[in-house]
């Protein structure tokens, strides 16, 4: 053993390892990342789909009335029929042709989430907070394909599942934030910063 926080070794120098296998002591993620953790990484930009599926749905809209992003609900466009619908005692006009879109979107997403989780494994560190958070957001992933698969006309029971996987997956990045916080600062900050302003903009739309 050399210098504190380094290992001698015949070829040089090596870094002591942390604790968090996959980050680097800068607190950066490693520049070339295993095969699992580079797929893990592409299944959550996948998930940035779920924002097409929406916008095909959402030009498909037939109205009047028109959809708007103020006073709809999202799975106001994964509903299946076209006309006056009653969901949850409340009745209300539905009408996107594409509806499938939305939900194909739910359920991509919903996929790609728990992949990610679970591909990524590795990266993060081994704690309860790191732990429960990502299991939190596994959850989340779980919610969305739940929505996709039981639009809110079918079982708007089960369709409400995401709702409860977006608070969770919001509270899961903050627990997962929390855990970095000593082998990567910079990443910890800005993954509890996303989960709180999730949060904010979910119990805004509670409100």
């Amino acid at each position: 053993m050399g210098a504190k926080g380094v290992v001698q070794s015949r070829g040089g120098v090596l870094q002591e390892p942390l604790r968090c296998s996959g980050l680097t002591r800068e607190g950066l993620f490693p520049t070339t990342p295993t095969r699992s953790t580079l797929l893990g990484g592409i299944s959550w930009i996948v998930s940035l789909s779920y924002f097409v599926g929406q916008a095909i749905a959402q030009l498909a809209w037939k109205g009047p009335p028109s959809y708007s992003m103020i006073s709809n609900a999202v799975s106001d466009l994964g509903v299946t029929v076209c006309g006056t619908v009653k969901i949850g005692g409340l009745s209300g006009y539905y009408c996107s042709p594409l509806y499938l879109a939305e939900n194909a979107g739910f359920v991509i997403t919903g996929v790609a989430i728990f992949l990610g989780v679970c591909l990524t494994r590795d990266v993060w560190p081994r704690s309860k907070s790191s732990n429960a958070g990502l299991v939190l957001l596994a959850l989340a992933g779980v919610g969305k394909v739940a929505a996709g698969l039981s639009p809110a006309n079918v079982d708007l029971t089960i369709h409400l599942l995401d709702i409860l996987g977006i608070f969770l997956g919001n509270i899961g990045m903050i627990m997962v934030g929390r855990a970095l916080r000593v082998e990567a600062r910079r990443v910890a900050r800005f993954t509890e910063a996303l989960g709180v302003i999730g949060l904010i903009g979910f119990l805004g739309f509670l409100v």
